[in-house]
């Protein structure tokens, strides 16, 4: 159904990168936001698990554990944020598996220690199926991307910020004022300078523990001990499959030549991440979108659960 609502377009690559812009073909509709709400609530628990733990339950009750356990808060800008960036996830999760074609092994999500706090390391992981191929992604959900924003960096980020990026200048007071962009490049690189495969080593052990688990169908487990042997031969270092990194823009629509200086406000980087992707999603009205998706999602959960 997605594809009846974006449209995918490779753009002209850029020296250090490729560029694909996702629109919209038509505005939004109630089918589509519905099937964006079944995403998040899976991305959260798994619709399996609403409808199972809930279904004697009064509704109340189902109300009760998503507003204290699952769905991060309304009341401050924080919180807001997680909730948008939530949804950013999800979004990005959608485009990678319909138009990239590419496995996405886990929805983090689902692993929250806090509601209102953004999950923890790489924002998301992709594979193909042989898993000769790893995409790192880094995704920013913006009101609008256009617009400039600050990060404090130490001494010896300073330093090395200088070293490096000698084409670009800090602000008078040392830190980078820049565009989401950037921001997002530092953010991925930092990720590929740590051991990333440690996601991967996660992946083998979480693998591992369900293809063991007795309560498991056979033919479940031999599929689970498959997957936990193709990730553990990464882990191992017995095989090495190809990295790939993406940045991933979700964002209010905006005129094209305020991409094209966002763009080439990034080109002006050295190339540190390599080969290195930029996806640029522009939604119409999207700060309302996300605002009607949170008014709105407790009432689909219940539509789910109880059938209404």
């Amino acid at each position: 159904m997605i594809n009846t609502w974006l449209q995918y377009n490779i753009k002209s690559p850029k020296p250090t990168f490729t560029i694909a812009e996702i629109s919209e073909k038509k505005a939004i509709d109630d089918d589509i936001k519905r099937m964006i709400q079944k995403e998040i609530l899976d991305s959260y628990r798994g619709n399996d698990f609403f409808k199972k733990e809930f279904q004697h339950e009064k509704i109340e009750t189902l109300v009760d554990y998503l507003k204290n356990n699952v769905l991060p808060s309304k009341i401050s800008g924080i919180t807001k944020n997680v909730w948008q960036g939530d949804v950013g996830e999800i979004l990005a999760g959608l485009i990678v598996a319909y138009f990239q074609k590419y496995y996405i092994p886990i929805k983090k999500m689902r692993w929250k220690f806090n509601k209102d706090r953004s999950v923890f390391c790489t924002d998301m992981i992709a594979h193909n199926d042989d898993i000769t191929s790893l995409y790192y992604y880094e995704i920013k959900t913006r009101k609008n991307i256009k617009n400039k924003e600050t990060r404090k960096l130490s001494t010896e980020q300073k330093n090395d910020f200088q070293n490096r990026k000698k084409n670009l200048k800090l602000s008078a007071n040392g830190n980078l004022y820049t565009y989401v962009s950037v921001h997002a490049h530092d953010s991925l690189l930092k990720d590929e300078e740590s051991p990333t495969e440690s996601i991967i080593d996660f992946l083998f052990r979480f693998y591992y523990r369900k293809a063991e688990d007795d309560d498991i169908k056979e033919e479940y487990k031999q599929v689970y001990r498959e997957k936990a042997d193709k990730y553990g031969n990464i882990a191992k270092n017995i095989t090495n499959p190809q990295k790939h990194f993406e940045l991933f823009f979700i964002s209010e629509k905006i005129n094209p030549s305020e991409i094209k200086e966002i763009v080439e406000h990034l080109n002006s980087y050295p190339p540190e991440l390599s080969p290195l992707n930029i996806t640029i999603v522009l939604i119409n009205n999207f700060k309302n979108l996300i605002d009607e998706l949170r008014d709105t999602i407790i009432n689909e959960a219940i539509n789910q659960v109880y059938n209404k």
